[in-house]
């Protein structure tokens, strides 16, 4: 395990958002959803997500979100993903979802 110190962590920037929108990415080279995630006042960024094993489009809808949101925008199959949505690697092809206990304001961050 690699350590890193407590500023490092503070710079990386771990947001919760709400799920505005979901569709397949058919160009993806695993199955995958393009998903666009309300971060507030940090406005929508895209995301290219693999969540098809556990989750359904429609289940994705409204659902709050934890993501990094400041890394280097990256082209996945096509598409520009803005942010890291979390989740819980339960397998290669199987991940949970991180999300708040409760409801928080969009743009919240995580410590």
């Amino acid at each position: 395990m690699n350590r890193i110190t407590y500023d490092d962590f503070l710079r990386v920037e771990i947001r919760v958002g709400r799920v505005v929108r979901v569709e397949d990415h058919p160009k993806a080279r695993k199955p995958a959803y393009q998903v666009w995630v309300d971060f507030g006042d940090l406005g929508v960024k895209s995301s290219s997500a693999q969540l098809t094993r556990r989750y359904k489009k429609e289940d994705l809808l409204g659902r709050q979100v934890v993501a990094v949101v400041n890394l280097e925008p990256k082209r996945i199959a096509g598409f520009v993903s803005e942010a890291l949505i979390l989740g819980a690697m339960v397998s290669d092809d199987d991940v949970v979802l991180l999300q708040p206990d409760f409801e928080v304001a969009p743009g919240s961050r995580v410590l």
